[in-house]
């Protein structure tokens, strides 16, 4: 029961954190688009800062890996392990993929809300699993 308690806490976390980064992620891109001139190049910052986001959150509240001790340079950064930015990078890539992939499949059966919902809520079961095996899936249980 503590295990699924845990895993459930977990899983809203990390709902909340994407809620976070999508309203980072839109901000970011407004900016950007103002700044660049440039949907696609903008889309790209704000994703890379999105994604930089969830890392922080995830790593912090979601999955609480950071090792005892461990300080960056400024009280932010502290308790983050950027090692692991690369891997958890490539895993939410692989669920954006996943999110076109399957919302361009099923738009042609569906109309395009019932697509995008789907599409999306299997990316974000990627990106948990993802995230998961790369944020928590070698330190053992969350600290306290």
């Amino acid at each position: 029961m503590a295990d699924l308690r845990q895993e459930s806490r977990r899983i809203l976390t990390f709902l909340v954190a994407g809620t976070i980064a999508f309203g980072v992620d839109l901000g970011f891109y407004h900016l950007a688009v103002a700044l660049l001139d440039s949907p696609a190049l903008a889309k790209g910052v704000a994703w890379a800062v999105a994604v930089a986001t969830t890392f922080s959150i995830n790593s912090l509240l979601t999955f609480r890996t950071a090792p005892a001790g461990n300080r960056g340079p400024t009280p932010i950064l502290q308790g983050l392990d950027w090692r692991q930015f690369p891997g958890y990078t490539a895993t939410q890539a692989l669920g954006g993929v996943v999110n076109i992939g399957l919302f361009l499949l099923l738009l042609p059966h569906l109309a395009p809300f019932p697509s995008l919902a789907l599409a999306t809520a299997a990316a974000a079961g990627c990106n948990y699993l993802g995230a998961r095996a790369v944020l928590g899936g070698k330190s053992g249980p969350p600290r306290p």
